[in-house]
Order: C-alpha cells, then sequence, then structure tokens
C-alpha cells in the first residue's frame, strides 16, 4: 500500500492532475534493501517511485533527496549504479549512528552510476535549519541545478525536527518548509514528498503539514506565522516554558563536512570545485551577516 500510494503520487504529478504531492504513508521505505527489510522498512517506496517515474515518456532524470535523519541506505543500494537516478542524503554520521553500514561521505556510486550518490553525514548532533540551509546553498543547489531534473522526489523523514526522540537534532518547521520552496523552484515544481521517519506524532505533524504549505504556495512568512500561533496556543494551553532560540549560523563543523563532501564529488561535479565552493560558503556568510544587521 505503501509503495502503490507513493507510484500513484508520481503518476498523478507527471500526468498533470496535481502540481505536487505528500504521499502519507506507512511503513517507511529507504532502509529496504533488495534483498531485505530492515530499519522498518519492507519496500523501497521512493526508489520504487523514481523507477517508474523513469519508465513514463519525458522523463529521463529523477532526484531524490533523502533529509531523513538516518542515512537511506536501501535508496543507496537500489540506485547504486543508476545515472538516471541522483540521490542526495543529508543524515547524521553513520559511524555511531543508525544504519551504521552506509552513508559515509566516500560512497559516489559505482560504474555508470558513479558521481550520482552523494552523502552528507553530519558529524554532531544538534543540527539546526543553519546547517541545512548551507548545505543547499553551497553542495545541493548548485548539483540540482547542474543535474536539471524532471522529477525530485523526497524522502521526508521528519526525525531531525526538534523535539524528536531519536533524532538528536532541532530543524523547525520552517526549515522544512524552506528546503521543500528551494526544491520547489526547479523541474517546474513537480515535486513528490513520501513520509519517511518521524518519532513523535505531533512534531512529525506540524513538519508535514509546514511542507503541505509550502507546496500549495503558501509563503514562508506566512507558514511561520501559522506555526508561531500554534506554538504560542500549544504553550498557552500546556504551561510549557519558551525554550531559547535555536543559533542561526551554521556550526564550523557543518561547513567543514561540506567542503569535504565538495572536494569528494568535485570530479564528476565541476559546481563543487573548492574555489566556487569557498565562493558560495562566503556570499552564504555574508549573507548571515547582513540579516543579522537588519535585525
Amino acid at each position: 500500500m505503501a509503495t502503490g500510494c507513493c507510484i500513484e503520487a508520481v503518476k498523478a504529478v507527471l500526468h498533470g492532475h496535481v502540481q505536487a504531492a505528500l504521499a502519507v504513508v506507512r511503513p517507511p521505505g529507504h532502509h529496504a534493501e533488495c534483498a531485505r527489510a530492515q530499519g522498518f522498512c519492507f519496500y523501497n517506496n521512493c526508489a520504487v517511485a523514481a523507477r517508474t517515474a523513469l519508465a513514463m515518456e519525458g522523463v529521463n532524470r529523477v532526484l531524490v533527496l533523502d533529509w531523513d535523519v538516518h542515512h537511506g541506505n536501501g535508496i543507496q543500494e537500489v540506485l547504486w549504479e543508476d545515472p538516471d537516478v541522483l540521490y542526495i542524503s543529508l543524515h547524521r554520521d553513520p559511524t555511531n549512528f543508525y544504519p551504521y553500514c552506509a552513508g559515509f561521505k566516500h560512497e559516489v556510486g559505482a560504474g555508470p552510476g558513479t558521481g550520482f550518490n552523494i552523502n552528507i553525514p553530519w558529524t554532531k548532533r544538534g543540527m539546526v535549519d543553519a546547517d541545512y540551509m548551507a548545505a543547499f546553498d553551497m553542495v545541493v543547489e548548485p548539483v540540482v541545478q547542474s543535474y536539471q531534473p524532471d522529477l525530485i522526489i523526497v524522502a521526508a523523514g521528519f526525525d531531525a525536527a526538534k523535539g524528536d526522540p531519536l533524532g538528536g537534532c532541532k530543524l523547525t518547521p520552517q526549515g522544512y518548509a524552506s528546503m521543500t520552496k528551494r526544491l520547489m523552484a526547479y523541474t517546474g515544481g513537480k515535486i513528490v514528498l513520501a513520509l519517511e521517519g518521524g518519532y513523535n506524532t505531533r512534531i512529525t505533524a506540524d513538519c508535514a503539514a509546514a511542507c503541505t504549505r509550502a507546496l500549495l504556495g503558501e509563503s514562508l512568512e506566512e507558514i511561520a506565522r501559522v506555526q508561531a500561533d500554534a506554538n504560542a496556543f500549544e504553550q498557552d494551553s500546556c504551561c510549557m516554558v519558551m525554550e531559547p532560540k535555536d543559533r542561526e549560523v551554521p556550526l564550523g563543523e557543518a561547513i567543514k563536512t561540506l567542503k569535504q563532501v565538495a572536494a569528494i564529488q568535485a570530479p564528476y561535479w565541476p559546481v563543487l570545485q573548492e574555489e566556487l565552493v569557498e565562493a558560495r560558503w562566503k556570499a552564504h556568510e555574508q549573507a548571515l551577516l547582513n540579516a543579522k544587521r537588519r535585525t
């Protein structure tokens, strides 16, 4: 049922019945490999949906972007030698985090698929929106723009969200909405989000709702306002204590990881040459300074 739902979402988008879609499915799929189920996953929803898309007229390249806090080892395995699907994953370093076996920077694909597998493994807990925005500026979007996919599928796990009991990170609903908006700028907005991990149902719902608002065309300002109103109501009704604001600049360790990933991938993606990545980091840093001055 979950895999079928993702397939139908892809078909609906590619046939023009809808501009974009969110597949609210269980069980998740990105850990499922060809020969075994694992990590609560039985069939690899996103990988099967990507292959389905490639069989349809006019689709030659698919991007699968995975922002689940765990690496999608199953997606990587299924697509390892496939040059028609670009897999990009942002996740916690598997050296000491599930799935342990895959998701390292040096894993770039094999055979004709070499260079079409990009792993961004965070080496620290507590990653926030600022770290992901830096990743999009420095690595993700330059590669996506070069690749020019015909369809984007997001393995949309929300276990990197603040308050998730397993993820150990601090992304906000607005952060997820921002990533959604940024991806929508490509492929004429043809994008399918497929639900993956998330272990606090309220937080998962908040993040999925923010992404849905983004898909429906709401501005990031409006999405932030709605979420702020919801948070204020919850704090009033539950006597919750206001938490301190998360940092607004990326960790130095995050920038180091992004530069390392770029160096590994540069032979396959000219846009990741050292001088270009450094220039994008300087521009990102300046934008942060300008935003701080305005406040």
